[in-house]
């Protein structure tokens, strides 16, 4: 995005059809965002999850059970968030599916399902 000599952030906006407020935030991140286009990263992975501490502590339960072939199914992964949420004081928090959803989108997790019944 360039800016013209004396050209304002809402005339950007107008002629992008962006709100001035994300023509802002995408000036104030620009070299950011250069930097993540030229790794070939998405704009979306520069974004920080919401709970940061949570999101990482998440991650490592997963990547432990996932190393260690211990199943990993939705209902449990929304029962150890919400575990852990309260032991970092997040407030707020809701494991909810849409949650489980971008945590999954976000980091690409893979899920292994137990096995139910004789002869599975």
């Amino acid at each position: 995005m360039q800016l013209k000599k004396g050209e304002k952030k809402s005339d950007v906006g107008r002629r992008l059809k962006l709100n001035q407020s994300t023509v802002t935030t995408i000036w104030k991140n620009k070299e950011t965002i250069m930097q993540a286009a030229l790794e070939g990263k998405s704009p979306k992975k520069l974004r920080k999850p919401k709970f940061e501490e949570l999101d990482q502590a998440m991650l490592s339960w997963f990547n432990y059970r996932l190393q260690n072939n211990v199943p990993i199914l939705g209902p449990t992964v929304k029962a150890k968030a919400g575990k852990f949420a309260e032991q970092l004081g997040v407030i707020n928090f809701k494991a909810s599916e849409g949650w489980l959803g971008k945590f999954n989108h976000h980091h690409k997790t893979t899920y292994v399902y137990e096995r139910r019944g004789a002869g599975c």
